[in-house]
């Protein structure tokens, strides 16, 4: 019994480190900003391509368990998590100052976090069964919004005391305890049949994505759509059309054409995706907001800990909108989520300076993003039992892909130079989160209003 403690107590380690890198940078933007001024224009992808990284393993890491071993995968994803926040935490130090080492190292530390979390879920399901395992697997879902919640305050700290490398190789001595911990008291499970692995339809979904943000990070730089970024946006279409081709002859595609076609389904996917955008960007604009703003020149703890009383509101928001959409249902629910959003969004577009102001709007957009999350998480998966997994993936995917496209796209609309101020397009910037968010309660029509009784499968089981 000792030693099945000490197994979920690592893993829990490790998602909780895992969610911790993607929030721990939010608040030393600035820092990052002024430690590389040839790159502004560059900064979401700091978190953009590490998200991306992690989106894209998210539905192909539980597979590669199933035919590598989970112990086996668990330690190479904090082992991957541990090399790239040591080298991104070199950058500057022992390694060269340029932006292109870092961006590279925090491709690895998405990578790796993407490998805990749902591994360490399927280690920590194999361990326990019945009301113990439903127990220890919501211990383990917990740590990700703690995460969230501590993130930004430890990163603000570390930023305001020590230098910025500081907030990357705080990962590595806990990386390391985790893994040897890992080796010596995981056992080895046995290793099952090779099972279909998506990895080009990953890798591709991937290429898309990010040609679309180089074509707007590009335009961003020269403000003007040059035939480098035609060409990319062109390239992009074709590419489409190859992905559609791959996952619909897949055996087990990452996005499966055959489920998206149900319109329930395909909107669950595309409100996802849009949740996405809005609650990454929220959290990176508003850090750069808070700090560059010159009536309020927030320092980076403080604004750590403006950030985590919006994540606060997460925490206690989801388990509510779990007891709320009983009786509302999955559409209504999600509609009062999405306008409590897009109604903060737009009162950000005034631009306010006090932070007791800006603190109660961020609290009020990620309680309504929470409130429009969790009855997307659980909408379509009882009439659609038997893919109840690939759903699941697919909203996880489109999501955590949202998030990364969101803060390379609405940064079009900031300044890529240092001599124009970098708030004159915040406006902008909170007006179209506003305007997406309430775009997206009309699709909420396609909603599920309830579960009803379980149907053929859409993949032809039932």
């Amino acid at each position: 019994m000792r030693r099945d403690l000490v197994v979920v107590g690592a893993i829990v380690s490790a998602i909780f480190l895992a969610n911790l890198e993607f929030t721990v940078v939010v608040t030393a933007l600035p820092t990052l900003a002024r430690e590389f001024p040839e790159a502004t224009a560059w900064l979401p992808w700091i978190t953009a391509l590490s998200l991306v990284a992690a989106g894209a393993t998210f539905p192909i890491a539980g597979k590669l368990a199933d035919s590598h071993g989970p112990k086996r995968l668990f330690l190479a994803g904090i082992g991957i998590l541990t090399i790239g926040s040591l080298f991104s935490g070199l950058v500057g130090i022992l390694l060269p100052c340029r932006f292109e080492e870092l961006i590279a190292f925090r491709i690895l530390q998405g990578l790796g976090g993407g490998i805990l979390a749902p591994v360490g879920f399927k280690i920590a399901s194999a361990l326990y069964k019945g009301k113990t395992r439903t127990t220890t697997l919501g211990v383990a879902a917990m740590v990700g919004p703690l995460a969230t919640v501590l993130g930004p305050n430890v990163g603000g700290i570390m930023v305001d005391n020590f230098v910025w490398q500081s907030i990357f190789l705080l990962n590595v001595p806990f990386g390391l305890a985790i893994g040897i911990v890992a080796y010596l008291v995981i056992e080895e499970a046995q290793v099952r049949k090779q099972s279909s692995v998506d990895m080009v339809g990953a890798l591709l979904l991937s290429l898309i994505l990010i040609i679309l943000m180089l074509s707007l990070t590009t335009y961003r730089e020269s403000r003007s759509f040059t035939l480098s970024n035609v060409a990319a946006l062109t390239s992009a279409i074709p590419l489409v059309a190859v992905l559609y081709q791959i996952e619909r002859r897949s055996e087990a595609p990452i996005l499966d054409p055959r489920l998206l076609r149900d319109r329930s389904l395909s909107s669950i996917a595309f409100l996802s995706f849009l949740l996405g955008v809005g609650m990454y960007s929220g959290l990176f604009f508003l850090s750069l907001y808070a700090q560059n703003h010159p009536a309020i020149r927030a320092s980076p703890t403080v604004t750590g800990l403006l950030l985590s009383i919006g994540a606060l509101g997460q925490v206690v928001a989801a388990p509510i909108s779990g007891i709320l959409v009983q009786r509302t249902g999955y559409r209504i629910m999600t509609m009062i989520g999405l306008g409590i959003t897009a109604l903060s969004f737009m009162c950000l577009t005034y631009l306010p300076t006090r932070m007791e102001f800006l603190a109660a709007i961020f609290l009020a957009s990620r309680v309504g993003g929470t409130l429009a999350a969790i009855p997307l998480s659980a909408a379509g998966l009882e009439a659609f039992e038997s893919s109840a997994g690939a759903i699941t993936g697919i909203r996880q995917m489109t999501n955590v892909l949202g998030g990364a496209f969101g803060p390379v796209a609405l940064g079009t609309f900031l300044s890529a130079s240092d001599e124009v101020p970098v708030n004159e397009g915040f406006a902008e910037v909170f007006l179209l989160l506003g305007m997406l968010s309430a775009a997206a309660i009309f699709m909420c029509k396609f909603l599920p209003s309830r579960e009803p009784e379980i149907r053929k499968d859409v993949r032809g089981t039932t």
